[in-house]
């Protein structure tokens, strides 16, 4: 017969399952097949004009340096990880309180993508295809800004002042890179021609 614990007793509760940070080996593959892609595509834009290959560079470049920061983070993890395997108490099983904590941030993204539901999904899929829709009708830059404002105050329950000013900035922004900077052609839409 089970007793209850007495009060003031501190009881061990152990994760209800795998973590869903189990597959570090797939993430490495995964990261370092799209850096070794990325790479593929640097070297393809040698081949361009010097005008037309600057935005894809930098954009290039720093997808590389985002593959290769992440390819470390699961590499220092996975090594930190196998250290802490080798405390007696982590092969028994008991692990500090603070190493769990650490666990459950690193496994939330994860932990949302794998547990929303159809109604969560859906939300998504109808915020994408406005923004789609948005953008062929009255172009990137309006679109843009449009979406930003709508979405952050609906979406994501910004201020109405946090939502204009990121949506001003965000069409500035990309104005001033696509337009003003790198004359870089980008979606017209079909109402407003720009």
């Amino acid at each position: 017969m089970k007793t209850a614990p007495k009060i003031g007793s501190t009881v061990k509760t152990t994760p209800a399952g795998p973590s869903l940070n189990s597959s570090p080996r797939a993430d490495m593959v995964f990261t370092l097949t799209v850096a070794v892609i990325l790479c593929a595509a640097l070297i393809q834009t040698f081949t361009w004009p010097s005008e037309a290959a600057v935005f894809p560079r930098v954009v290039i470049v720093s997808g590389l340096a985002f593959s290769i920061g992440l390819a470390a983070i699961i590499s220092w993890k996975q090594l930190r990880r196998r250290n802490r395997g080798e405390l007696p108490a982590e092969a028994s099983g008991d692990r500090p309180h603070q190493n769990q904590d650490d666990d459950a941030e690193s496994d939330e993204a994860e932990y949302v993508f794998a547990t929303a539901g159809t109604r969560a999904w859906v939300t998504v899929l109808l915020w994408l295809a406005a923004f789609l829709i948005l953008t062929g009708l009255l172009g990137i830059f309006v679109s843009s800004g449009i979406f930003a404002l709508f979405y952050l105050r609906w979406g994501a329950h910004k201020s109405w002042k946090f939502s204009g000013i990121y949506a001003v900035v965000l069409t500035l922004c990309l104005l001033t890179m696509f337009r003003w900077l790198l004359y870089i052609p980008t979606p017209v839409g079909i109402l407003t021609g720009l």
